[in-house]
């Protein structure tokens, strides 16, 4: 595998575990709610909340390596549509709570 490949499956564990912490922060510490109903089933929990996001990471890397065996472009498309939404979350994490701890 090459190594810039490697790096795109860290990054995807990285950017989960900022929206892991950002969203935590926001919901269990600063009063914000979970708008995604199937993660505000298992947000209040961290163990739960954490092996959700290890299983749907898990699942992630397993899809975009089938991707990419296939498809190098359709896999590239696939990362950048990944990370602009990934970053439009956290971005949004970040900024609520910003916004709750101005309040």
């Amino acid at each position: 595998m090459k190594k810039w490949v490697l790096f795109n499956y860290v990054l995807i564990v990285l950017l989960q575990v900022v929206d892991l912490v950002t969203t935590d922060i926001g919901v269990n510490h600063l009063g914000a709610s979970e708008m995604n109903p199937i993660v505000s089933m298992v947000v209040h929990n961290v163990l739960y909340f954490t092996l959700f996001k290890l299983g749907i990471t898990s699942i992630l890397i397993w899809a975009f390596e089938r991707c990419r065996k296939r498809s190098m472009k359709d896999f590239k498309i696939l990362m950048i549509i990944y990370y602009v939404t990934m970053g439009l979350v956290i971005i949004n994490n970040i900024s609520y709570i910003l916004l709750l701890l101005s309040i």
